[in-house]
């Protein structure tokens, strides 16, 4: 799961760049704000597998 997020927020940073490779200032700020989503997503996808492996924990 977490690796999956990491692929997602290596293409989203890089086709970042290449929409906004013209001005840094407004990069950086875009790409501060695609991790904290990216981060906000991978603590979902933590919360998911944490209930994932309850849930076998149960039924084995």
């Amino acid at each position: 799961m977490r690796k999956i997020a990491e692929s997602i927020e290596n293409l989203l940073v890089y086709g970042a760049i290449l929409l906004l490779g013209i001005d840094n200032k407004v990069l950086k700020f875009k790409i501060y704000n695609l991790k904290s989503i990216i981060k906000t997503c991978q603590i979902s996808l933590t919360a998911i597998e944490v209930k994932i492996l309850r849930k076998k924990d149960i039924y084995n």
